[in-house]
């Protein structure tokens, strides 16, 4: 029978200590790929979140303008209005447009004198069309007529002979959210007569 030597016990945990270094090596590789290749992915990210971020977006205006005369006069009627959302940008733009046209303009009617704001509801959101989008191209309008109750107009006027009617439109079907994108402009209606103006 055979007998190892001490020096053949040496060799042997010197193999076992070269394996164990050699896994140890291994997996310390591996481990150093992974977060590297996590580093590239972030960064490519950062990346496409910049590009996404510094893309040039649609420019759009609203305007209005009264359909019961100019200038804009309550009498105690109705007031019809038009909403004229132009593109006056150089890209096209693609929007919800029958959704913006069902669910209407978010309002609110300023006094005047003293600056007291009463909010109107808008239209009650088509889920079914949320997902049906337009293009807008450049110059290209579109209209969407629209209407203030006389029953509101006499709230707004009680005490003031003029207020200011503002139009907001919230872009995204999402409805109203901090940072949605909206376009709005402003329409001055007199009880006693004056010019209707239309500013942003």
């Amino acid at each position: 029978m055979q007998h190892e030597g001490p020096f053949s016990e040496v060799a042997t945990m010197h193999g076992r200590a070269i394996k164990v270094a050699g896994a140890l090596a291994i997996k310390t590789a591996l481990l150093f790929a992974r977060h590297f290749l996590r580093g590239v992915v972030a960064i490519i990210a950062t990346v496409s979140s910049i590009a996404m971020c510094t893309e040039a977006a649609p420019t759009l205006e609203l305007r209005a303008r009264c359909l019961t005369g100019d200038p804009c006069r309550f009498t105690g009627e109705t007031i019809a209005v038009e909403l004229l959302l132009v593109n006056t940008g150089e890209e096209n733009a693609v929007l919800p447009v029958e959704y913006l046209r069902k669910r209407g303009p978010k309002i609110i009617l300023v006094d005047n004198q003293s600056n007291k704001e009463t909010r109107l509801c808008m239209g009650p959101p088509n889920p079914r069309l949320r997902d049906k989008f337009e293009m807008l191209a450049p110059g290209q309008t579109i209209r969407i007529p629209w209407s203030i109750s006389s029953h509101d107009l006499s709230r707004a006027t009680l005490r003031s002979s003029s207020i200011t009617a503002i139009f907001r439109f919230y872009l995204e079907p999402s409805d109203v959210f901090p940072g949605a994108r909206t376009v709005y402009t402003a329409l001055l209606i007199e009880r006693d007569g004056g010019a209707a103006v239309s500013r942003e």
